[in-house]
């Protein structure tokens, strides 16, 4: 074989083939293989990777909004007492004759509303169902009349939520909590066992 120039790689793949000997069609194709494996399994980890990174955003997103909720439930109960004192005011004033005023203003419930409503459209799947259940639960107790009642009610439904985002709850136990909530708050003759 005639020498070539040294420093074109046409040169080089040919003394490379020499000195392995001649092309030998199984280590083609077995290179060929194991490249095609080793580009496979590193799609499969990187969509592994990327799967596990948004599952971790998504439970820290739902976190963020039950956390929200939680934050927001002393204010919420204050509220209720604000507005509970304001219809004692009222109806002290009207029993003494004194300035007529005009009817006190109820608790206000939008906050509280906003933010579950914002932790269910967070939510998924089985998630969904514990944040629909929470709504339907604050609807009862934003209903019920007995502002004690009321504060109890959302004290449950607080626990309820905080054990569920703690994992120390399972989904099963913590609905039947938030659904114990929407009941104390309604029936007088629930008790607060949770």
């Amino acid at each position: 074989m005639s020498p070539c120039d040294p420093d074109l790689i046409a040169c080089q793949i040919s003394t490379v083939t020499e000195a392995i000997g001649s092309w030998n069609w199984n280590s083609f194709f077995a290179t060929l293989i194991a490249t095609g494996l080793g580009g496979a399994l590193g799609v499969l980890g990187i969509w592994l990777g990327f799967r596990w990174q948004r599952r971790q955003q998504y439970t820290l997103t739902l976190d963020d909004a039950v956390v929200a909720i939680l934050q927001h439930l002393p204010s919420q109960a204050t509220e209720i007492k604000r507005a509970h004192n304001a219809k004692i005011d009222h109806f002290v004033n009207m029993a003494s004759h004194t300035s007529p005023q005009e009817e006190p203003p109820e608790a206000d419930h939008l906050t509280m509303m906003m933010l579950l409503e914002v932790a269910q459209v967070r939510a998924r799947r089985g998630d969904q169902e514990i944040m629909l259940d929470a709504l339907r639960s604050y609807d009862q107790i934003r209903g019920s009349l007995d502002s004690k009642r009321q504060m109890q009610a959302l004290g449950v439904l607080g626990g309820a939520l905080s054990r569920w985002r703690s994992d120390i709850w399972t989904a099963e136990e913590v609905r039947a909590s938030i659904g114990r909530a929407g009941q104390l708050a309604m029936d007088p003759n629930e008790t607060d066992n949770s």
